[in-house]
């Protein structure tokens, strides 16, 4: 038994060495292996915010409803992806910053965002994903008001869109819908209600993301 033991280990001791025999004669480092699996990497970009639903009380403005289509932001954060052939997984944590102008009062946000991908890749270059987006409001800020949230300050949205790969580098264009009730109600300094703001809006993201 005992020789029957030794002869086994002396056959897989020989393997190991054939396996990596052959992984360094193909230049094949430990961590190019990993990287055909797993990526881990940065990613940025700018928001461009559609028009939220602005619902006035007293009408301070002459045309409230009317939204100005200079609208700005950024998201910057963190990627991982796990890869399986031709879909991948791919979890965030990403910091957004953006603002709403309506007429003379603008409106600026700040949140955390934990978007998960459901990625598929068409051809090496091209991929569509779509995942659900966990949201957690940071602050809201205005000149002269204050927000209150009527719920929660933790919501729920989803996304969808495209991306261009191009080795370490990516290339995506994404869109961003809430689909959890979010209602801020927006305050004078003498605690006046004036109106609510829906903040269920639609974002649309243009961004680059670098694999380490």
């Amino acid at each position: 038994m005992t020789n029957v033991s030794s002869s086994i280990k002396k056959k897989l001791l020989f393997f190991s060495f054939l396996i990596t025999g052959y992984l360094c004669a193909q230049n094949i480092p430990a961590k190019n292996i990993v990287n055909n699996f797993f990526e881990i990497g940065w990613r940025a970009g700018l928001n461009l915010t559609f028009p939220e639903n602005f619902k006035s009380i007293s009408n301070p403005y002459s045309s409230t409803n009317e939204v100005k289509k200079a609208i700005d932001g950024f998201t910057l954060g963190l990627y991982t992806q796990f890869k399986f052939s031709a879909l991948y997984v791919r979890p965030e944590v990403l910091f957004s910053k953006y603002n709403s102008t309506y007429e003379s009062l603008t409106v600026g946000k700040s949140r955390l965002e934990a978007p998960i991908s459901l990625g598929l890749k068409l051809i090496p270059l091209l991929s569509l994903f779509a995942g659900p987006t966990y949201r957690l409001d940071l602050e809201d800020t205005t000149q002269g008001f204050t927000l209150e949230n009527s719920k929660e300050n933790s919501t729920l949205g989803i996304h969808f869109g495209t991306r261009i790969h191009l080795g370490k580098l990516g290339v995506e264009a994404r869109i961003e819908r809430g689909i959890s009730d979010h209602i801020s109600k927006l305050i004078t300094t003498n605690n006046l209600l004036i109106g609510t703001i829906d903040n269920r809006q639609s974002i649309a993201c243009l961004g680059i993301s670098y694999s380490f």
